[in-house]
C-alpha cells in the first residue's frame, strides 16, 4: 500500500515478464519490393522496369499512369521484378485501388518464374493467413524455402519464426543464425533473444548480449529494450548503468516497455536521482500507448506526487516527441549526409535502392545535398563511404 511520503520509494506496480510472446521482432511481416539485379529478360524489360522503379521513389513527377504503364510494359516481356512490384502497389494501394486478388495473382506469376520476392511475399501470406489465402504453414513453408534457397535473409528469418511458432525452436536457431549472420538486424535481436532465454539453445548470456549489441547498433529499439532487461535483471551481467542507457534509448523511441522501466528507474532512484515528475513523465507515456502494468504504477504514484512534481510531469508528457528510428530493413539502404565532418547529427537523411552489384544506390537527390562532404550508406554487411555519381534533374534522383 502506498504511503504519504516514502522516505525511500518502495517498488511500485507489478515486474514485466521480459520475455516476448514471439521474438520476431518489429512489426507484422510486411511485403517487400523488387530492386533490379546483374540479371533480366532484356534490356528493353528492364528499361521500362527502371522508369518505373525511378516514379516509384518520392521524386519529382510522381506519376501514377506513368508508374503503371512501365511496369505493365516491362511484366509484359516477364520481368519477375515488374510483377512482383506491380503486386505490391495493389496490394498496398499505393496509388492504385488496394486489390488483394490482382495482387496474388501478379506475385503467383512472379513466383513461377523463380522470383524470391514474390516466393516469400506468398509465404509470407500463407504464414499470416492474410490476403485472401488461408493460414497454411505447410504451404509458407514452400514457399519460404524456396525464397531462402535464393539467398532472401527476409525468407529465412521468417522461418525462423515459423519453426519457432511450431516448437522446432533448435531449427529455429539455425535459420536466425543464417539470417543474422548476413547481417539481418531483426534475425540477430531473435537470435539473441534464444539465447537470452534458453529457447533451441542453452541460456548463453555473453552470445546474447553479443547479437543484441548488434542489433542495438543498428538503432534496433527491440533489442535496446532487450539489453536493457538483460542488464538489470541478468544476476551474472548485472549492470544497472548500462541497463538505464538501453532502456532510455528504447523509450525516447516511444517503447512502452522500456518507459514504464526507466520510470522505475526514477521512482527509486536507481542509477539515477530519485525524481517523480520523470517518473510521471514515463508511466504516463507507458500507460497512454496501453500497457496496463504502468496504469497502475501511475495510480499508485498519483497518491503521494506532490502538486510541483505533477505541474512538471505534466509538461514533460506535453513536450515528448519520440525520436524516429534510424533502423531500416534490409531491402533499403540508409543514407546520412554531412555538410560538414563532425560528431554533430547528420545534415542530411535518406534511404534507396540498391540497384546493382557494384553497389549503386537509386536515392532523391535531396538526401544528398550538393554540399554533403560525407556520405555513409549502411547496407547489409555494415557500413560503407559513399560518392555521388551522378544527378537526374528530370526526376530528382
Amino acid at each position: 500500500q502506498p504511503v504519504e511520503k516514502p522516505a525511500q520509494p518502495a517498488l511500485i506496480a507489478e515486474a514485466l515478464d521480459p520475455a516476448p510472446s514471439s521474438v520476431a521482432a518489429g512489426d507484422a511481416f510486411p511485403p517487400m519490393v523488387q530492386v533490379p539485379d546483374s540479371s533480366g529478360p532484356s534490356d528493353a524489360s528492364w528499361s521500362w522496369f527502371n522508369v518505373g522503379l525511378s516514379n516509384q521513389l518520392k521524386q519529382v513527377t510522381g506519376s501514377t499512369p506513368v508508374l503503371l504503364d512501365a511496369y505493365s510494359r516491362a511484366a509484359q516481356s516477364q520481368s519477375s521484378p515488374a510483377l512482383v512490384n506491380l503486386g505490391y502497389l495493389y496490394e498496398t494501394g499505393r496509388g492504385v485501388p488496394k486489390d488483394i486478388a490482382k495482387a496474388m495473382s501478379y506475385y503467383r506469376q512472379a513466383a513461377e518464374l523463380g522470383n524470391p520476392v514474390a516466393l516469400y511475399n506468398l509465404g509470407r501470406s500463407y504464414y499470416t493467413g492474410t490476403n485472401g489465402l488461408p493460414l497454411d504453414w505447410s504451404a509458407a513453408r514452400k514457399y519460404l524455402d524456396h525464397a531462402s534457397g535464393e539467398g532472401l535473409v527476409a525468407a529465412q528469418h521468417l522461418l525462423g519464426q515459423l519453426n519457432l511458432d511450431q516448437n522446432q525452436a533448435s531449427n529455429a536457431v539455425v535459420w536466425f543464425s543464417r539470417a543474422a549472420e548476413h547481417g539481418f538486424v531483426p534475425s540477430m535481436c531473435s537470435l539473441a533473444s534464444l539465447y537470452h532465454y534458453g529457447r533451441g539453445a542453452p541460456v548463453d548470456l555473453s552470445r546474447a548480449i553479443q547479437w543484441y549489441r548488434r542489433a542495438a547498433d543498428s538503432d534496433f529499439v527491440p533489442a535496446q529494450y532487450q539489453l536493457g532487461v538483460i542488464y538489470d535483471s541478468g544476476s551474472s551481467v548485472q549492470n544497472p548503468v548500462m541497463a538505464e542507457t538501453y532502456l532510455r534509448k528504447a523509450a525516447e523511441h516511444g517503447h512502452r516497455e522500456s518507459q514504464y522501466l526507466l520510470g522505475q528507474y526514477y521512482y527509486r532512484g536507481r542509477v539515477i536521482k530519485t525524481d517523480m515528475a520523470e517518473a510521471y513523465r514515463w508511466w504516463t507515456l507507458s500507460e497512454m500507448s496501453g500497457l496496463e502494468v504502468a496504469s497502475g504504477a501511475r495510480r499508485q504514484l498519483m497518491r503521494i506526487i506532490a502538486p510541483i512534481d505533477l505541474d512538471r510531469g505534466r509538461s514533460l508528457v506535453n513536450d515528448f516527441r519520440p525520436i524516429v528510428s534510424t533502423f531500416r530493413d534490409d531491402g533499403v539502404a540508409a543514407i546520412q549526409a554531412d555538410t560538414r565532418m563532425t560528431d554533430q547529427t547528420p545534415s542530411a537523411f535518406g534511404a534507396g535502392f540498391i540497384v546493382s552489384g557494384a553497389g549503386h544506390v537509386l536515392t532523391s537527390a535531396r538526401h544528398v545535398p550538393n554540399s554533403s562532404r560525407n556520405i555513409t550508406v549502411a547496407i547489409v554487411g555494415g557500413k560503407l563511404r559513399a560518392t555521388p555519381v551522378k544527378v537526374d534533374p528530370a526526376l530528382g534522383l
